[in-house]
């Protein structure tokens, strides 16, 4: 273990929130395995796990907001005011499902109208299988999503709020950083989950943040261009841009500047638990670069945690996948040790998971492949729940043990 500078003042803190719906969510972690790397110490110097020492950031598209399906597959649209996409290699694909602007007013009315009322009241005995047909079309006149659609979204929506909740509890930062231009997370939210409209916040890079309990949003190729015009960024030299390096470099110097005014609380604070979460190579290098880039005091130990999600998901994937993060964050967030998981192209991602956090007990669960697309959809809800609380004894169980 590395010696830390403890923090004057600083309070124990090895619990968490509860959670929204006033269940008990959060446990107390010392893992199930006690080797070098993976040991939790409760002696009151070892804070990093708390959330004034920890920063999490986390991509958009396809890792919180499911864009592949809305836009791609189900070919709904957004307001034109709003439509400046994830950019890159997304941003040709979104253009193509614009066709028919005409009728955006008429698709955000019936979203909001769905969102806002039918859906909430839908009864879950009401409710289409999980992974049903239906879900790939939309409504036949065109009017926004279909019923089963509707309700779908709906689930999504209450498994992303509960998952950025417990987000908020473990982390006095989150951090929403992406590739997109503009407006377009407030759009998102605006039009699909407006739930979350007193949540999520823009930002700048390194500035104040929104407060306790609120995510920040920052658009990462927008403040690498206003570097590039400030000359804060040296060019390569090279008439062909790298647009793949380019997106890398504008979520690294965001998550450098970030990390920067996070660790500055009080005198002498060493950077100790960064988190990351995306679909893309991009976050994940750019976190992996702010760690090994940064010229650290000799008293400090920096863990880097970056998950490498799979990308392109379906709505039901990405909803069981928040569900599945909402129980296992503290966990990530707990682990004394650096990860470095790629569980989009890992054959098994539970097993993967299982054996770099040392949880025997997590691959045993036999939580639905599906979550990381390697399996068909649960037939319906009570199946999930019955897998959530598999999941939530199984990770209680090896924290108390």
């Amino acid at each position: 273990m590395c010696e830390e500078i403890a923090q004057p003042n600083a309070t124990e803190a090895n619990t968490l929130p509860d959670s929204p719906d006033g269940k008990s969510e959060v446990l107390d972690w010392p893992p199930s395995t006690k080797s070098q790397r993976s040991r939790i110490s409760l002696d009151s110097s070892d804070r990093y796990a708390d959330p004034g020492q920890t920063l999490i950031f986390l991509d958009w598209d396809d890792t919180l907001f499911p864009t592949s399906e809305i836009f791609n597959r189900w070919q709904l649209e957004m307001p034109a005011q709003n439509a400046h996409g994830a950019g890159g290699i997304r941003s040709s694909g979104f253009q193509r499902q614009r066709r028919h602007r005409g009728r955006v007013a008429a698709i955000c009315s019936a979203m909001a109208r769905a969102l806002l009322h039918p859906c909430r009241g839908a009864s879950r005995s009401k409710v289409e299988p999980f992974g049903s047909e239906e879900s790939k079309h939309g409504d036949s006149m065109g009017n926004g999503p279909s019923k089963v659609q509707c309700q779908l979204l709906e689930q999504w929506g209450i498994a992303l709020e509960d998952y950025l909740t417990v987000a908020c509890g473990l982390s006095d930062r989150v951090v929403i950083v992406t590739n997109a231009r503009g407006n377009w997370v407030e759009a998102c939210i605006r039009n699909f989950v407006p739930r979350l409209q007193d949540l999520v916040f823009p930002g700048s890079a390194g500035g104040q943040g929104p407060g306790p309990g609120k995510i920040k949003v920052v658009y990462a190729r927008d403040f690498f261009d206003d570097m590039h015009k400030k000359g804060r960024v040296v060019s390569n030299g090279s008439k062909v841009r790298d647009k793949v390096r380019e997106m890398t470099q504008a979520k690294f110097h965001v998550m450098k500047h970030e990390a920067k005014a996070f660790y500055n609380s009080y005198p002498g604070q060493t950077w100790k638990n960064i988190v990351s979460f995306g679909d893309m190579p991009y976050e994940h290098e750019a976190v992996l670069e702010l760690g090994m880039s940064r010229r650290s005091p000799a008293s400090e130990c920096l863990r880097i945690k970056s998950f490498l999600l799979p990308n392109c998901c379906s709505i039901t994937e990405l909803t069981l996948r928040l569900k599945f993060s909402r129980v296992m964050l503290p966990v990530y967030v707990h682990f004394d040790g650096d990860l470095q998981l790629n569980l989009r192209d890992a054959e098994d991602p539970l097993k993967e998971l299982s054996e770099a956090l040392g949880l025997p007990g997590l691959f045993a669960t036999g939580f639905p492949r599906h979550a990381w697309g390697r399996s068909e959809a649960p037939k319906g809800y009570e199946q999930i729940d019955e897998a959530l609380r598999v999941l939530e004894r199984t990770v209680a169980d090896s924290a108390f043990r």
